[in-house]
Parts: C-alpha cells; sequence; structure tokens
C-alpha cells in the first residue's frame, strides 16, 4: 500500500466493498463484509497460516524471521489442537469475573486520555485515544506496571507492524527487532516461584 494509501485507506475499502461481500484478488479470496467476515471466522474448516503454510508459501527464511516465529508460535497463529490448548491455558484471563474487575480501570484510563483531548485545536484520534486505551487494557491483563508502559507502548507498536497490512516499508525491520525485549520484559514480570515444582520434602 502508498503512503497515501496508508495514511486515507477507505476509498480502497470502498472500492472493494463495491465489488460485493467476496472477490478474487491476488490469487486471494478477500471478504469485505461483516457477515462474511463472521462466517469464515466461526467456520472450523477454515485455517490460519500456521507456521507450515508460512514455510511453505513465503519460505524458510520468511517464517524464521523473529516476528514471524514469534507470531506462529501465538494463539493467533495455530490451528488445531494446537489453538485449543492454547485457547484453553488463556481463557482464566478473560472470565466474566476477570473482565468486570477491569471496568474500573478501563474507565479510569478512557477518562484520563479523554481529558487530554481537550487541547482546543487539531487531535489525532488514534494517536492519543484509540491505541492507547486498548494497549494500557493489555498492559493491565499481563501485569505491566505502569512505570513500564512509557517502555512497552512502543516495543509493542514495533512488533505489532508485522501484521499491520498497511505497514510501512521499515515496519519489518522494525517488528524484528522487537521480540526479544518483550519476551525478556515479560518473563521478568513472571513471580521466580511461579510454574515451579512444589518442594519436596
Amino acid at each position: 500500500m502508498t503512503a497515501q494509501g496508508r495514511r486515507d485507506p477507505y476509498p480502497l475499502y470502498a472500492a472493494l466493498r463495491a465489488h460485493g461481500p467476496v472477490l478474487h484478488l491476488g490469487g486471494q479470496l478477500i471478504v469485505t463484509s461483516y457477515e462474511q467476515a463472521s462466517a469464515v471466522l466461526r467456520d472450523p474448516r477454515m485455517l490460519v497460516a500456521d507456521r507450515d503454510m508460512l514455510r511453505r508459501q513465503l519460505g524458510p527464511a520468511f517464517a524464521a524471521r523473529p516476528s514471524q516465529a514469534l507470531l506462529t508460535d501465538s494463539v493467533l497463529n495455530t490451528n488445531p489442537p494446537d489453538h485449543r490448548r492454547m485457547r484453553q491455558l488463556v481463557s482464566g484471563a478473560f472470565t466474566p469475573r476477570r473482565v468486570a474487575a477491569l471496568r474500573a480501570a478501563i474507565e479510569a484510563q478512557a477518562a484520563r486520555l479523554a481529558d487530554r483531548l481537550d487541547s482546543g485545536g487539531p487531535v489525532d484520534l488514534m494517536e492519543e485515544f484509540a491505541v492507547p486505551l486498548p494497549l494500557a487494557v493489555i498492559c493491565e491483563l499481563l501485569g505491566v506496571p505502569e512505570s513500564d508502559r512509557a517502555w512497552f507502548r512502543p516495543v509493542a507498536g514495533d512488533f505489532a507492524g508485522a501484521v499491520e497490512y498497511a505497514a510501512s516499508a521499515e515496519a519489518p525491520a522494525r517488528a524484528d527487532h522487537a521480540p526479544p525485549p518483550l519476551r525478556a520484559h515479560l518473563l521478568g514480570l513472571v513471580p521466580p516461584t511461579a510454574g515451579a515444582p512444589p518442594p519436596t520434602t
């Protein structure tokens, strides 16, 4: 996508939708409506581009890149039965009680961000609100302390470039530099005794 397309992709999206809910483009099938996307995502016959598929389609060098290696080992890019196992492991973080407990923190963060928007001048809503709010929620879920979030946000943003369709030409290199410090930081948040076997007597 061109720089202009990244700044304003909506005319392109409208042009795609004008061709109907499903279209062929560059050897791919693209769905352009919410209903079709929901149906595809819920269809158990559909598979994601996992490690083996990426290796076959794009070559082993691409699949071995740090950002792609981390993604293909995640719940986003695995198929059953590994996907089901991973979902069961993380489901405890998204129980109704846990989500309800986050409500006050999310509302407080949203209020702080909204207060900063009242500057009297033009505001980039994505940069100042839509991006930092979900990132703050992710930090709450992961246990990233407030003091670390100024560091966490740009590094996590660089890693997100690995999955951004409209990413810049420099994004892949930045994404490949992000996994080692992210992994080290998150592992540092895990208590030393977490997952350790009980002491023997």
